[in-house]
């Protein structure tokens, strides 16, 4: 059964953001914070770089990255909530002018053939069951040579199976490995 992306606006609520955000930082909704994102990107330059994030959420790993590098980020979400709260955090940045960000639906990115230097991906791939065509519409944005970069951990066939299991059926996620 395909995932259903409207689900996302009832499920990444104000409320269920604030929380996510308390436990992983200003901006954050997934682990790990500044430390996971350097560690993410560790030996790969990313100044003068054209950048989508896909499931960007609150916008915090784009607010990160361009506070440290000269870059370009479309972030991508499903919800237009969301969306609309990682651009109100933006204009409280100082990187208006460097990140954007924009709703889609997978799998259709909203940008031209081999436009972009990296895309990214932190802690939201695991919620699209049908990865396949959004990877093949990722390499058709992807410049040659281009860079994709995932980094997942909420997975019910990773090491805290039963307990991801347990979190997805109480916070109503939909977790796809």
């Amino acid at each position: 059964m395909p995932i259903d992306h409207n689900n996302h606006n009832n499920t990444y609520n104000e409320e269920y953001c604030s929380m996510l955000e308390a436990a992983y930082g200003l901006n954050m909704l997934s682990e790990g914070g500044e430390s996971a994102i350097d560690d993410m990107f560790t030996g790969i330059n990313l100044n003068h770089a054209i950048i989508c994030d896909i499931g960007c959420g609150l916008g915090g790993v784009d607010i990160y990255l361009a506070s440290k590098h000269r870059c370009n980020i479309t972030g991508l979400d499903i919800p237009n909530s969301v969306i609309e709260a990682a651009k109100t955090r933006l204009a409280e940045s100082d990187h208006v002018g460097s990140i954007n960000y924009k709703q889609f639906t997978p799998p259709v990115l909203p940008f031209e053939n081999d436009s972009l230097d990296i895309v990214f991906s932190k802690g939201a791939l695991v919620h699209e069951e049908n990865k396949q065509p959004l990877f093949d519409d990722v390499f058709r944005v992807l410049k040659p040579n281009g860079i994709l970069l995932i980094n997942d951990w909420l997975s019910p066939q990773s090491q805290w199976g039963t307990s991801i299991q347990q979190l997805s059926e109480l916070e109503d996620l939909v977790l796809h490995p």
